[in-house]
């Protein structure tokens, strides 16, 4: 199956797990990214990284990128005008990258972790709609090959009506792909981490991804549960955040990695 046409398989529609989209974070560097490719014995269709829209878009870089967009700021300052002028920076670079781009704007907004965080001092829903959508008319028009992520954590916090995955959905015309972040901390399975929020988020009638996932334990299951996951929700791709540091040891071990090179094979 083509690569985009996989990449934009309409949720409801089965794909097959040789063609669902992978990728992972392995460091936010292309270094990295080959190191990964090496130790796993194949290069991932996908790399995930983090981007300050104050630095531009990121050189260095080869292949397929879903890229974070972090805008230090709240969503007043987005709104006011004051970061367009990064924005169409970032734009401009984008609009030259010869690989496909995913761009998710207000990472998890339904967190609390973030200044652009949907319940951070006094951001609200409407403010955070609002602000992902003057991102996009600021970017699409100058780099109109991107395609547009709304992210959310695959838990809310605080968990209220309010700060639900479904409060701060920029709308249809803004949204390209939906997907879910989270990760095992303890000793849950792929299902129970996302299975509720993909549920969820298949009300949209997008493509569904697994933006960022990872687990603590048990890595070779939760990669062989990541596909059959997959099946299950019908996903178009999904992304492993290979770190060691934050919460945990994320980094897959030998087993885990022999489990995704088999399983992407």
């Amino acid at each position: 199956m083509p690569l985009l046409a996989t990449l934009f398989l309409p949720a409801g529609v089965s794909s097959q797990t040789p063609g669902l989209q992978w990728g992972a974070y392995t460091g936010n560097t292309q270094e990295s990214a080959s190191e990964f490719a090496e130790k796993l014995g194949k290069t991932p269709p996908w790399q995930m990284i983090f981007v300050n829209v104050a630095d531009g878009f990121p050189r260095g870089f080869a292949g397929n990128l879903v890229i974070f967009l972090e805008i230090p700021v709240d969503h007043d300052a987005i709104l006011d005008g004051s970061q367009d002028a990064d924005l169409k920076f970032f734009a401009q670079g984008a609009a030259k990258y010869s690989g496909q781009i995913v761009l998710a704007l207000n990472e998890e907004v339904n967190g609390n972790s973030n200044i652009w965080s949907g319940t951070f001092q006094d951001n609200t829903p409407a403010k955070a709609i609002a602000a992902f959508q003057h991102e996009e008319n600021i970017i699409k028009p100058i780099a109109p090959q991107i395609k547009f992520a709304y992210s959310v954590s695959h838990r809310s916090v605080p968990d209220t009506a309010a700060n639900s995955l479904t409060s701060y959905y920029p709308g249809d015309k803004f949204v390209d792909l939906v997907g879910v972040n989270g990760s095992n901390i303890g000793a849950e399975t792929w299902d129970r981490v996302f299975g509720s929020a993909l549920q969820t988020l298949s009300q949209y009638h997008k493509p569904l991804w697994v933006l960022s996932e990872a687990t603590v334990q048990n890595k070779a299951q939760f990669i062989a549960d990541t596909f059959a996951g997959a099946k299950k929700y019908h996903l178009a791709g999904f992304l492993y955040f290979n770190q060691n540091g934050g919460d945990g040891d994320w980094l897959l071990d030998p087993a885990a990695m022999a489990a995704l090179r088999r399983l992407t094979e």
